[in-house]
């Protein structure tokens, strides 16, 4: 029993050694389906009507709307196919709008010093409690044939008592003060700000982002696969991924080898492979390469957003 323990120290202490002379840096970014993918699927997005459903102010569905059309463009411009590909034609997004609003007035009696500073008096104080829910009903619809795509809700509550500027910087103001709750209108306007920046981010497609350093290593494909990496052109950078899996049919048992293999793979998408092969190290290692253990857990967490996670079973 005490070979293959040695054996798994040994690769593991490989391991760190080849990482102490590391290899290039590869740079990969995974972007992930977002929660609600009928607006990014779609050629063009644009910003119907908006209804008030409850509140006092018309206003807050236009605000909605004009808020929406600013912060929307904006994120879709930045997150567009970049293939070109749309899934949908054009779509309008619309909604309902729901605004609550409260105040509870009264006093109540507070203990001050006397102007002296000789004793403390009784003074009573008028009090304000302000609270608001505002909640957004968006809806997709598509254009063409106004056939309904998907639909989100988003909700956003306030309270006077938790704001930090009615109690003031220091916090050692009072939390009901009338003096320093902020306006209703101006409350409801932050909050549908929230509401719209949830949804936002509902349809923009989360990005993950992880540079790898690559191990170094003397075997001869293994030397060709990093070079190939750092090359600037791109006929050489495709070679990467052959001459990788070259060095390991020609040593299978080099965990380094095993690990540039699988962030190559990884860069190049293909996402199952690169499990398989961080797994393989990781299984190795007896668990102790933490680089590869922390790729396990990130690539199954992309293929799971994907909806590809590989069946262990």
């Amino acid at each position: 029993m005490a070979k293959p323990h040695l054996s798994s120290l040994l690769l593991f202490a490989m391991s760190f050694l080849a990482v102490g002379c590391g290899g290039p840096v590869l740079s990969i970014k995974h972007v992930l389906p977002p929660d609600l993918p009928a607006p990014y699927c779609a050629e063009a997005i644009t910003v119907g009507q908006f209804t008030k459903v409850s509140g006092h102010e018309e206003a807050y569905a236009d605000k909605t709307a004009e808020m929406l059309k600013e912060r929307l463009c904006r994120r879709m411009r930045e997150s567009k196919f970049r293939d070109g590909a749309s899934r949908t034609g054009p779509v309008i997004v619309t909604g309902e709008v729901h605004v609550e609003t409260k105040d509870v007035k009264g006093t109540r009696t507070i203990r001050r010093r006397s102007s002296d500073a000789s004793a403390l008096a009784s003074h009573k104080v008028d009090t304000l409690i302000r609270t608001a829910v505002v909640r957004v009903d968006f809806v997709i619809t598509r254009k063409s044939d106004n056939v309904r795509l998907g639909a989100a809700e988003a909700r956003q509550a306030y309270s006077s008592l938790t704001d930090p500027r009615v109690r003031g910087d220091l916090g050692l103001g009072r939390p009901d003060d009338p003096a320093a709750v902020p306006e209703a209108g101006t409350i409801v306007n932050e909050l549908l700000g929230k509401c719209v920046d949830t949804f936002c981010r509902m349809i923009t497609p989360p990005v993950v982002k992880v540079e790898i350093q690559l191990r170094g290593t003397l075997q001869a494909d293994g030397q060709k696969a990093l070079a190939a990496v750092e090359s600037v052109e791109w006929k050489p950078r495709q070679a990467a991924l052959g001459h990788a899996r070259a060095a390991v049919r020609a040593e299978p048992n080099n965990v380094n080898l095993l690990f540039n293999l699988a962030a190559i793979a990884e860069s190049y998408g293909k996402l199952k492979t690169a499990l398989d092969h961080y797994e393989n190290v990781v299984k190795r290692t007896g668990g102790r390469d933490r680089q590869a253990g922390e790729a396990v857990v990130r690539l199954r967490r992309v293929l799971a957003r994907k909806g590809r996670l590989p069946d262990k079973n």
